[in-house]
């Protein structure tokens, strides 16, 4: 599966590989340099990639926000945009999984929050909490999500089409969802309580690991083609392009992960999946003028 192109450059604005010191509660952006993330979460040792990941206690209203910030808007309609991370849960019950984003910073003014809602079955759904109404955008079928197991969660907006994917695998899709407005200025929030400013849903009884979340602003990263989830942490900042060299044996074509350009390889060099040190292939070069 390839990764799909949006219809902008697309730029990341906000990056938390949250590794650190276990029990820290800071969780530097070294993207965006949104670095006054507050945060009730704390760093964890228990991570999908790097050193460290947010880690959510049972009943406990965590949560990890960011600074408020104009690079995070992206318009009711105007910009497309992506945002994933990896997630995983001590048990699969009806369970309100994560906040997204709102556009406020006052509890009382929280009308519009995307939300990744987990059940029993393991089904996966966004929705989003409207001035006060709660709207169910797209739905996954039973067993996307199982206990103490990470999985990789993306959100693509590409002109007006919404898209969730759980471990590269495309969900579903909507081009409407009503209602949805946004300020200029908002905040990123990560978090597991119905209000996670204040008061735990009830149902939250499990300790939810977050790792590695990444905003980009102007470009739908993932198709409906779907991908192959990071074989590795994401890039940061500096990186322009990332050659991961995965795909299918004798593969003479790949995109890169970070920019998505194109690369095609010539006089007989080509993907294997014999050798690779992560992910699934490597370039292959038999001396031959490749």
């Amino acid at each position: 599966m390839a990764a799909g192109v949006g219809s902008n450059v697309g730029a990341v604005q906000g990056f938390w590989p949250c590794n650190g010191t276990p029990g820290s509660t800071v969780f530097p952006d070294p993207v965006g340099g949104h670095t006054s993330v507050r945060a009730s979460a704390v760093v964890s040792a228990s991570s999908k990639y790097g050193d460290g990941a947010a880690v959510f206690a049972p009943n406990v209203a965590g949560y990890l926000r960011s600074s408020v910030s104009s690079d995070f808007y992206v318009g009711t309609t105007a910009k497309d945009f992506t945002i994933e991370f990896w997630v995983k849960t001590s048990s699969v019950i009806d369970n309100l999984l994560m906040n997204l984003f709102i556009n406020t910073t006052t509890p009382a003014s929280v009308v519009h929050t995307l939300y990744i809602n987990l059940a029993s079955t393991g089904a996966v759904a966004l929705t989003a909490r409207i001035a006060g109404n709660i709207y169910t955008y797209i739905g996954s079928g039973t067993g996307q999500i199982t206990a103490n197991t990470w999985a990789h969660i993306a959100i693509t907006r590409e002109v007006g089409t919404w898209r969730l994917f759980v471990n590269g695998t495309h969900i579903g899709s909507s081009t409407t969802v009503p209602g949805w407005t946004e300020t200029s200025t908002h905040e990123l929030a990560f978090g597991t309580g119905a209000n996670m400013y204040t008061t735990p849903a009830s149902t939250v009884n499990a300790t939810v690991y977050v790792d590695d979340i990444r905003f980009t602003v102007g470009k739908a990263r993932y198709g409906a083609s779907g991908f192959n989830a990071p074989a590795e942490e994401l890039p940061d900042a500096g990186c322009i392009a990332l050659l991961n060299f995965n795909g299918s044996n004798g593969a003479t074509t790949t995109t890169e992960s970070a920019g998505f350009h194109p690369f095609t390889f010539t006089n007989g060099a080509q993907l294997a999946t014999a050798q690779k040190k992560y992910g699934v292939s490597s370039l292959f070069l038999d001396g031959t003028n490749d």
